[in-house]
C-alpha cells in the first residue's frame, strides 16, 4: 500500500498563510456586522463575513475551512463572552455558531462549484441564477438554523426564534449577494485610467446617486426604488466589479440613513427597520446581479462577435485567391483585394466601378458565364468551369472559377457568391509536361537501344568470367594437389632427414661420453661441433614442419587443463644452464592465483622455451625474468630480458615467418626467423594472444594469454 502523497513545504505553507488571512477578513468584518445585531443575540441585517468565506472557497477551494472556521469561531467568542474567561455554554455556541458559518460557505461552494459550467459564476446568466439560489438562498438556511438554535440554547429564550432565525437568513443571504460578487469579480476590474468621456458619465453617476439618496433620505420621500436606475446605468456602462462595488456602496450608506432613523425604511424599532432593508437590498442586489452578468454575457457575444467578423474580414482581404459576389445580371457587389489585383485593378473600389457588365469585360468568351450559371441554379454546391479571363490591359489569364447561387427567404435566387484561382502557371507547367511526354518516347528510344548495347556487353563479361572462374578452378585444384604433394613430401622428409640426424646426434654424445673409448680434446672439439649442427640442423626441420602443418591447417593442439605453474618452472630450469653460462640471472614470479589453463601443455612449453631462448641469445648481461599472472579473465606469462631491444619500425614484422632484424652474411646472431611466427600461431590455436614490448638498449617483453580452466576455483 502506498502512502498518500504530501504537499510540497512551501504548498503548505501557503495554505497556511491563506487560511489565516481569510480568519483575519471574517473577524474584521465580522465586527461591522455585529454593529447591526439583534438585542442581545448575534444575528445581524448583513452579515459581510459570509459573502468573503463562500468567496475564498470558490477561489481558493473547500481546504481553505480551517481559517473561515477559525474566525467565525473567534468572532462569536468575543460576542458572546462576558468576562476574561468564556463560560462553558457561551464556548459550546461559538463552536456550534462557528461550525454553521464552516458548513454554510463549504456546502455553498460545493454546491455552486457543481452545478455552474465555469470555475466562478458571473459569466453566465444561468449560472448567476444558481449562484443566487444555492449561494445567496440555500446556504445560508444551515447557519441560520444552527445559529439561531445554539443562541436559544445559549440564552434558553425561544420566544424570538422566529424574528431572528429571519434575521440571520436575510443577513447571511444579503453579505453573499453583496460581497462575494465583489470579490469574485476583482479580476474583472477595469483601469481606472478611464478616457474623458468616462470619466465625466463616472462624475455623472456619481451625482446622480447622490442626489437620489438625498431624495430618499434627506427629504424623505417614499422613492426608495429610485436608486435602481444609477444600479441599471452602471451595469449598462460600467464593469461587473464596478457594479459590484455600486451595491455595496448603496448598501453602506442605506444602511447608515436607517441607523440614523432616516429614510422610508425607517421604523418604529431599529430591527424592524433593518428587516425591511434586509428584503430590498437583497432585491436590489439580486436583480443587479443577474442584470450585470446579462450585460457581461452580452458584450462578450458582441465582442467575439466582431473578432469572428474581422477573422473572416482579414481571411477575405488577404486570401490567396480571389473572391466576390455578385449579381446574376452581372455586377460586382464585393470583391477582395487578391480579385482586384488578379485583373489588374489597383483597387477593389475602382473594379466595382468599373466593371459593370462582367461577361463582356472580363469574360474572353462571354458564354462562358452562362454556362456555368445555368450549372450554379441546378446546383446545391459550388460548381467549377475552367475560365479565360482578360485584364484590365487587355492581357488574357486562366482560371478556375467556383461559383454558386445563393437564394433568399423565398427560395429565389438572389446573388452569386465564388472565387477565382489563377492556373495559368499551372497551365503553362501542363503544357511543358505534354511537352516533355511528346520527347519521352525518343529518349526511351535512345536509352532503350543504349541498355541493349549494355546488355550485350555484359553478357560478353558474364561469359569472360565464366572462363575465368572455369580457369581459377582449375588453378585451384592444382594448388590444392601441389599442398597436397607439398604435405606428403614434407612427412616424408620429416621421417627421412629426422632418423638420420638423431642417429648422428646420438652417436655423437655416446662418443662424447667416452663409451666408445678415450678421446682427446681435439677429438671432443671436432664431434660437438658435428653435434651442435646437428642439433641446428634438426630444429630447423622441425620448425620448418610445424610452419607448414599451421599454414595448411593440419596443426593441432590438444586443449586440456594442466597445471602452468609447473610447465614454466620445468622450462626454466632447462634453459637456466644456459642463462648462467653467459652470466645471467634467471628469475621465476608466478602469482599464487594461478592454477590450471586450458592448452596443449607440450606446445605451451615450446613457447616458453623458444621466448627464453631467444632472451638468453640476445642478452649479453643483466637480468631474465619470467612472470605469470591473471589478467582479464586469462592468464598473461612475460618473458622480459635487457638485452638488444628491437625498433619501432621492427615490430610490425617481427611475427612474420623467416624475418629477422639482423640479416646479411656477417649477422651476429643465428636462427631461421620461425620461431616468433609459430609461437603467434600456436597461441592463437589456443585461443590467446601475443603482445610485445620493447625499447631499444633497454630489452624487450614478450607475453602470451591462455584462457583460465572454467571449473577453477
Amino acid at each position: 500500500m502506498s502512502s498518500p502523497v504530501r504537499p510540497a513545504p512551501s504548498s503548505k505553507t501557503q495554505a497556511l498563510m491563506q487560511s489565516i488571512a481569510v480568519a483575519l477578513a471574517y473577524m474584521g468584518t465580522a465586527k461591522l456586522g455585529f454593529l447591526l445585531a439583534l438585542e442581545q443575540t448575534n444575528a445581524t441585517a448583513v452579515w459581510p463575513p459570509t459573502g468573503i468565506a463562500l468567496a475564498s472557497c470558490l477561489v481558493f477551494g473547500i481546504r481553505i475551512w480551517p481559517g473561515i472556521f477559525l474566525g467565525a469561531f473567534l468572532s462569536n467568542l468575543l460576542v458572546l463572552a462576558t468576562g476574561h474567561f468564556p463560560s462553558m455554554p457561551a464556548l459550546l455556541t461559538a463552536l456550534g455558531t462557528a461550525g454553521g458559518n464552516t458548513l454554510e460557505a463549504v456546502a455553498g461552494a460545493y454546491l455552486i462549484s457543481r452545478f455552474i459550467s465555469g470555475k466562478l459564476p458571473f459569466d453566465r446568466t444561468l449560472d448567476t441564477m444558481r449562484f443566487i439560489l444555492l449561494g445567496a438562498l440555500a446556504s445560508p438556511l444551515i447557519s441560520a438554523t444552527i445559529g439561531t438554535t445554539g443562541f436559544c440554547l445559549y440564552s434558553s429564550d425561544w420566544s424570538r426564534y422566529p424574528r431572528m432565525w429571519l434575521t440571520w437568513w436575510l443577513g447571511d443571504a444579503v453579505g453573499v449577494l453583496v460581497f462575494a460578487p465583489l470579490l469574485l469579480t476583482w479580476e474583472k476590474r477595469r483601469a481606472l485610467c478611464w478616457d474623458k468621456k468616462r470619466a465625466a458619465e463616472a462624475a455623472t453617476l456619481l451625482v446622480l446617486f447622490l442626489l437620489v439618496e438625498l431624495i430618499i433620505f434627506r427629504l424623505n420621500f417614499p422613492l426608495e426604488y429610485l436608486i435602481f436606475p444609477v444600479l441599471f446605468w452602471t451595469a449598462f456602462r460600467f464593469g461587473q466589479f464596478e457594479t459590484a462595488a455600486t451595491v455595496a456602496l448603496v448598501m453602506a450608506t442605506f444602511l447608515l440613513w436607517t441607523v440614523k432613523g432616516l429614510g422610508p425604511f425607517a421604523g418604529k424599532t431599529i430591527n424592524s427597520s433593518l428587516l425591511f432593508l434586509q428584503s430590498y437590498l437583497g432585491v436590489a442586489a439580486a436583480s443587479t446581479l443577474l442584470l450585470s452578468t446579462l450585460i457581461n454575457s452580452r458584450n462578450r457575444a458582441e465582442e467575439a462577435l466582431r473578432a469572428s467578423e474581422e477573422k473572416f474580414r482579414n481571411l477575405f482581404e488577404s486570401a490567396p485567391i480571389g473572391i466576390f459576389q455578385s449579381t446574376a445580371a452581372g455586377r460586382f457587389g464585393s470583391i477582395n483585394k487578391t480579385l482586384a489585383a488578379m485583373f489588374s485593378y489597383s483597387s477593389t473600389q475602382e473594379m466595382i466601378s468599373e466593371v459593370t457588365d462582367i461577361p463582356h469585360q472580363i469574360f474572353v468568351i462571354p458564354e462562358q458565364r452562362d454556362v456555368i450559371l445555368d450549372k450554379a441554379r441546378n446546383a446545391k454546391d459550388y460548381v467549377r468551369e475552367e475560365i479565360a479571363y482578360r485584364r484590365k490591359d487587355g492581357s488574357e489569364f486562366i482560371a478556375n472559377l467556383y461559383m454558386r447561387m445563393l437564394h433568399d427567404s423565398n427560395g429565389v435566387a438572389a446573388k452569386l457568391e465564388g472565387f477565382v484561382e489563377d492556373i495559368t502557371e499551372r497551365k503553362q507547367a501542363e503544357n511543358s509536361v505534354r511537352e516533355y511526354q511528346d520527347n519521352l518516347e525518343k529518349l526511351v528510344s535512345a536509352r532503350t537501344a543504349e541498355l541493349q548495347a549494355s546488355n550485350e556487353r555484359l553478357t560478353m563479361e558474364i561469359e569472360e568470367r565464366a572462363r575465368a572462374e572455369h580457369e581459377l578452378s582449375i588453378a585451384k585444384e592444382r594448388a590444392e594437389a601441389a599442398d597436397r604433394l607439398k604435405s606428403a613430401f614434407l612427412a616424408t622428409m620429416s621421417h627421412e632427414l629426422r632418423t638420420p640426424l638423431n642417429s648422428i646426434i646420438g652417436f655423437t654424445g655416446i662418443l662424447l661420453q667416452g663409451l666408445g673409448g678415450p678421446i682427446n680434446d681435439e677429438q671432443a672439439k671436432q664431434l660437438n661441433m658435428v653435434k651442435n649442427s646437428a642439433s641446428h640442423l634438426l630444429s630447423l626441420i622441425s620448425d620448418i614442419l610445424d610452419i607448414s602443418k599451421i599454414e595448411a591447417g593440419q596443426m593441432t593442439v590438444a586443449m586440456e587443463p594442466f597445471k602452468l605453474k609447473d610447465s614454466i618452472y620445468k622450462v626454466a630450469q632447462s634453459v637456466r644452464p644456459l642463462a648462467e653460462r653467459k652470466g645471467l640471472e634467471l628469475s621465476v614470479e608466478v602469482a599464487e592465483a594461478v592454477g590450471e589453463v586450458n592448452g596443449d601443455v607440450r606446445r605451451v612449453e615450446q613457447i616458453l622455451f623458444n621466448l627464453l631462448s631467444n632472451a638468453v641469445k640476445f642478452t649479453e648481461q643483466g637480468t631474465i625474468s619470467v612472470r605469470c599472472g591473471l589478467e582479464a579473465g586469462n592468464c598473461l606469462t612475460t618473458v622480459t630480458d635487457t638485452g638488444i631491444g628491437i625498433e619501432s619500425e621492427d615490430l610490425a614484422g617481427l611475427f612474420e615467418p623467416f624475418h629477422q632484424i639482423d640479416t646479411g652474411l656477417s649477422r651476429k646472431y643465428e636462427g631461421t626467423g620461425l620461431g616468433l611466427s609459430i609461437c603467434k600461431k600456436l597461441v592463437a590455436l589456443m585461443g590467446g594472444t601475443m603482445r610485445v614490448e620493447s625499447s631499444p638498449g633497454k630489452g624487450s617483453t614478450f607475453g602470451f594469454t591462455l584462457p583460465v580452466e572454467r571449473n577453477q576455483a
